[in-house]
């Protein structure tokens, strides 16, 4: 079992069952911290968000609906958005002969992980780092990198993606919206 809090009020808590919780961490209702979970100190644990057997440090906010396997380690400081999921383990099956170790997935002190973004198994991803929402990373993202979209694409720092719009052949601009990338040089891929 695990801590787990009811519509009716916000938690602030201790030590519950086989997860530890540092003081002045709130864990919102619907939220769950399950069974070998450490949670530092002066957290954020939002609604229905599922830490399970993970590492979080201290003043982290883990967003609503936000899913920790067991394996992930987050260091201080970090922010995980809303449904932002990770994952621990490279072939996943339903059914599974002899005990299941999962990857170790680490997340540097002052990182963000956006909504929606999808972390693969394995990585670590940088202090300070972002990764946008919608992101997909399987590959480790060095400190201060960012990533966007579903092939985890690493840009610097300093640089986003410039989006424009392709126009049309008769001047009105119908054709679908394209996107032209910064280079990824500095950072390699991701």
């Amino acid at each position: 079992m695990g801590l787990y809090c009811s519509e009716t009020r916000r938690c602030v808590v201790g030590e519950f069952d086989e997860a530890t919780v540092g003081l002045g961490t709130k864990v919102w209702p619907g939220a769950y911290v399950g069974r070998g979970s450490i949670v530092g100190r002066d957290c954020v644990i939002g609604r229905h968000a599922h830490i399970e057997g993970s590492t979080v440090g201290d003043r982290c906010k883990v967003q609503t609906f936000a899913y920790l396997p067991p394996g992930i380690t987050l260091e201080d400081e970090v922010f995980i958005g809303p449904h932002a999921c990770f994952t621990n383990h490279r072939e996943p099956t339903a059914v599974r002969e002899g005990d299941f170790v999962p990857e170790k997935t680490l997340v540097k002190q002052g990182a963000v992980i956006g909504a929606n973004a999808t972390i693969g198994p394995g990585v670590t991803i940088g202090k300070r780092a972002f990764v946008a929402a919608g992101a997909v990373v399987v590959k480790d993202v060095p400190d201060g990198g960012t990533v966007y979209g579903h092939a985890g694409l690493c840009v610097r720092p300093e640089s986003f993606a410039v989006r424009r719009h392709a126009g049309g052949q008769d001047g009105r601009g119908d054709e679908p919206n394209t996107w032209r990338d910064v280079k990824p040089e500095d950072c390699g891929e991701v």
